[in-house]
């Protein structure tokens, strides 16, 4: 014997739809309600305001940071407790030492972006 669900549950959908759309039908019709749910009912100046795209920018070394030494070392190598690096120029000193042992032959420029960076993100040094 076959099921009579789905027959059921199928009449008990159309007559809330069509009901809904007597309902409808009496009090105004049907296109102004879809009128209402348009885009075009919000105002685009609105919409431009509330929504801002977020300008950002990577810094020179934050580029370098990313490209050479991510690989080995993970952010919270960073952050944790018993760090090495206790001031700025032990910190330029780790980046010539990383730098030299990956053969990337940076220059001041190079160190110093890598440096500033690492300072500016994690180390926060004196």
């Amino acid at each position: 014997m076959k099921s009579i669900f789905p027959a059921v549950l199928f009449g008990f959908v159309l007559i809330i739809f069509f009901d809904d759309a007597i309902a409808i039908n009496k009090d105004e019709s049907l296109s102004s309600h879809i009128n209402t749910l348009q885009p075009d009912s919000i105002k685009q100046d609105t919409i431009k305001q509330k929504v801002q795209p977020v300008q950002y920018t990577l810094t020179h070394g934050q580029m370098l940071y990313e490209n050479h030494c991510l690989t080995c070392h993970e952010s919270q190598m960073h952050i944790r407790a018993n760090t090495k690096v206790k001031k700025l120029s032990q910190l330029r000193y780790f980046v010539i030492i990383r730098s030299s042992e990956l053969k990337l032959r940076w220059g001041d420029d190079e160190i110093d972006a890598v440096t500033k960076h690492l300072y500016q993100r994690f180390y926060k040094l004196p």
